[in-house]
């Protein structure tokens, strides 16, 4: 049997418009999804290699930091997270992967791949001791996920989430956030969510109870600018990349996905031309994931 995702009628909307059940809708499709939901997600060869650049780039944070505890918050069935596990120098001794995530079904698969889990909810404060961890990941766009249809409620869970991290990494530990590119919607200061239907095909045939409407927060360079200038980490510690991920809204063309395009340390020298030459163009404007690595120096 052949599992596999499509992705239909995407579109982007106000965060205050969500339906009153988008979480219950998002943390149940995933619970039902958990059985196969890594071998669906690779069927598509621009999310693969996007994601092989995300965990390559981490890989290279560790090592170099000689970072050794790491967590995954929304940490899914553990496959990214045990891989890149798997790719950390033993030089400087062992550490321990972790993962939080809301379903219970996610939990048991990382579970099963020797990761340490914890159920929790990620717009609630992260559930770990003051200066326990090196590396706190937020990959997959899974930042997003922090929403609110009270927008003011939104910013605030998402600058707690922020300052949760501050205080559980250990000195010169990492935030490391994957977030959906918001930067070309029309300008606008803040990124929209994008909504759209996420259907599960076997064997070629949608099955419809697998099939579910999914959402999810984009953010602007702007915005998450002004998130961490807020929050308790110095901005001065940050470095911000774009990584191509399709260079259009209907390119099927995997062969520059993964590249860094533009990279902007301490969220300096922004030039929205720089990754958006041709604005002008909608359907020719490329859709990005942009990487925020920040440290925390005391």
């Amino acid at each position: 049997m052949s599992i596999k995702f499509q992705y239909h009628s995407q579109k982007w909307i106000q965060e205050s418009d969500l339906p009153e059940d988008w979480f219950e809708l998002i943390s149940n499709g995933f619970s039902k999804l958990a059985p196969f939901f890594y071998e669906a997600s690779v069927t598509d060869s621009i999310d693969k290699k996007v994601n092989e650049a995300v965990d390559r780039d981490i890989i290279n944070l560790i090592n170099k930091g000689e970072l050794r505890d790491i967590l995954d918050v929304g940490v899914g069935d553990g496959t990214r997270l045990a891989r890149i596990g798997r790719n950390i120098s033993e030089d400087y001794g062992w550490g321990r992967l972790y993962g939080t995530d809301i379903s219970e079904k996610m939990l048991q698969k990382a579970r099963d791949k020797n990761i340490y889990v914890i159920k929790s909810d990620m717009r609630e404060p992260l559930p770990f001791k003051p200066a326990s961890l090196d590396m706190i990941l937020y990959i997959s766009g899974d930042f997003g996920f922090i929403m609110d249809k009270d927008v003011s409620k939104a910013n605030r869970l998402r600058l707690n989430a922020i300052d949760s991290a501050y205080s559980i990494l250990k000195e010169e530990g990492i935030l490391y956030m994957e977030v959906i590119c918001g930067d070309h919607l029309g300008y606008d200061k803040d990124g929209k969510v994008v909504h759209y239907l996420r259907r599960t095909l076997s064997d070629g045939k949608e099955v419809s109870e697998l099939s579910d409407p999914f959402y999810a927060k984009s953010f602007t360079f702007s915005e998450m600018e002004g998130l961490l200038r807020k929050s308790k980490f110095n901005i001065e510690n940050t470095h911000v990349k774009y990584m191509l991920r399709k260079l259009n809204w209907t390119s099927e063309d995997s062969s520059k996905s993964g590249e860094i395009v533009a990279q902007y340390p301490c969220f300096r020298n922004f030039n929205i031309k720089d990754i958006y030459p041709n604005l002008e163009d909608p359907m020719n404007v490329p859709n990005y994931r942009t990487i925020i690595s920040i440290k925390k120096i005391i």
